[in-house]
């Protein structure tokens, strides 16, 4: 066999290595694309329900369901700028897990992405405020992965 022959299927192959590279790094920016989607529809649904529920604060709980949480951090802060309630009218709970810290009810970190069902649930009252200090004429509960327990009041004797 000559060197002409070797030096152009090493060339050749060189190629179809490139070419195999420029293929992959084409499919994962593909996937990266629609993954950001589905985080981007599930954020629209929750602050969708959490509206929902600031609209309606009637005290019925609402359910965005398996909701796509990207790693981050989510604040009464911006649950606020989302709606028309103080951010102090608001406060956070969450199920406890590894990848989820709760930070004195108004604020979560997400270390990692999840999915999650949120209860959203707002009342006329200061009942749900994480800032006493303001007369809420509506507060909010927002809670991550965990259904919010309602308490009954006692009946009389």
């Amino acid at each position: 066999m000559n060197s002409n022959g070797q030096e152009s299927a090493t060339f050749e192959l060189l190629v179809v290595a490139i070419m195999g590279l420029a293929i992959m790094l084409i499919v994962l920016g593909i996937a990266d694309y629609f993954s950001n989607l589905s985080f981007q529809a599930s954020e629209r649904t929750f602050i969708d329900s959490l509206k929902s529920a600031v609209n309606s604060p009637n005290s019925s709980q609402i359910v965005a369901s398996e909701i796509r949480l990207g790693a981050g951090s989510k604040t009464v802060a911006s649950f606020s700028k989302q709606t028309s309630i103080p951010a102090g009218c608001f406060s956070i709970d969450a199920r406890l897990a590894q990848s989820i810290e709760l930070h004195e009810n108004t604020r979560i970190d997400i270390k990692e992405p999840s999915e999650m069902d949120i209860f959203i649930r707002c009342v006329l009252g200061p009942d749900y405020a994480s800032d006493s200090s303001l007369l809420c004429e509506e507060s909010c509960l927002v809670s991550f992965g965990k259904e919010i327990e309602v308490s009954l009041p006692a009946e009389p004797a």
